[in-house]
């Protein structure tokens, strides 16, 4: 059974980060086409700017021209993979109250943990979840995220 993701969730959540939909926008850093396209056109349809890159490489180019509210990140891409893109992300002070949220099919190792923490908010796997699952579970972290804040 799947569930809409709860958009007065997300919009909180963007709210408490300061992230307004017609000042700031949400990077997706994503290889797959599929998935980047499904959470932009969610996010869109709630009027948020979203801009894309295909891997962490283009990812950090786009953060240093406009530095994004949010960032929803995969960690196995090519050129440059999600753990590289965290830590030189991190590595700008500028950049360091950036959230990430980290969407990915790997099974994370002890050590994949290890080198994640600190540098994001969330991580949520999103192997065997269909397109809508996938936004459910996003909501769902999101409002995970909120009640923490």
């Amino acid at each position: 059974m799947t569930k809409p993701i709860n958009w007065d969730q997300l919009s909180s959540i963007l709210s408490k980060h300061q992230i307004e939909s017609d000042s700031q926008t949400i990077l997706i850093v994503e290889d797959d086409e599929t998935t980047r396209t499904m959470l932009r056109k969610s996010l869109e349809k709630n009027e948020y700017k979203v801009r894309e890159a295909v891997n962490g490489r283009e990812g950090l180019e786009k953060v240093g021209r406009s530095k994004p509210g949010l960032i929803l990140l995969d960690l196995m891409m090519p050129e440059m993979d999600g753990f590289e893109f965290a830590e030189k992300l991190r590595q700008h002070k500028d950049w360091l109250d950036i959230p990430v949220v980290v969407i990915t099919a790997k099974d994370l190792t002890k050590d994949d943990h290890e080198r994640l923490k600190g540098n994001v908010e969330a991580i949520m796997q999103k192997g065997s979840y269909s397109k809508q699952e996938l936004l459910s579970e996003v909501g769902d972290r999101i409002k995970e995220l909120e009640s923490r804040s």
